[in-house]
């Protein structure tokens, strides 16, 4: 009996296998293989007294900003590139977001910056994309975004306006309903 036979023979995988590992416990040991992985050709030969559990291992990134859906979102492929991200969150609003201000959030990059003697250092990164460009597609697409990651879209120049001009516009509608409740009143 193999692995694969012995998931099929429980009732399989009920996530996506990119969603999944398999915790073997042989004796004293626990090994922990990604499902995938197992597909891919490691499947190996099942031992008496293995015990066998499909546990989940939740890949997701997070959608900010001005994206049509905003929040954690869980990988629909095992290795999903930026384009693939925004096209999972229902793309760029065509109102309120910046073509210009897409970013993803990083918590560890292994090169994220360099040191006095010229030594890469991890660290947290921020990448910008300029979306208004066409080549940026092409980086969109080759672009792989990891679990934990943040895609933040940022609004658009009009929209940043409307909202500081709003207070004020609501101020001078209340000032001008005060003057004409005054006049009204005047004219009693």
């Amino acid at each position: 009996l193999t692995l694969i036979d012995g998931i099929n023979q429980a009732g399989g995988a009920t996530k996506p296998p990119h969603q999944l590992d398999v915790l073997i416990r042989r004796s004293s040991k626990v090994y922990r293989v990604p499902l995938t992985k197992i597909y891919d050709g490691n499947n190996e030969e099942l031992r008496s007294g293995d015990e066998v559990i499909i546990e989940s291992n939740l890949k997701a990134f997070n959608a900010l900003g001005a994206v049509k859906l905003a929040g954690q979102v869980e990988f629909k492929t095992p290795n999903p590139t930026l384009l693939d991200a925004v096209s999972q969150v229902g793309g760029l609003d065509n109102v309120k977001s910046s073509t210009t201000g897409v970013f993803v959030f990083r918590l560890s990059e292994a090169r994220a910056w360099q040191d006095e003697n010229g030594i890469w250092q991890q660290g947290p990164v921020i990448f910008r994309f300029n979306m208004s460009k066409p080549e940026t597609m092409f980086l969109a697409q080759a672009f792989g975004v990891r679990p934990d990651d943040t895609v933040y879209v940022t609004n658009a120049p009009s929209v940043e306006w409307m909202r500081s001009i709003e207070p004020i516009a609501r101020t001078l509608s209340l000032v001008k309903q005060g003057l004409e409740l005054g006049v009204t009143a005047g004219r009693l």
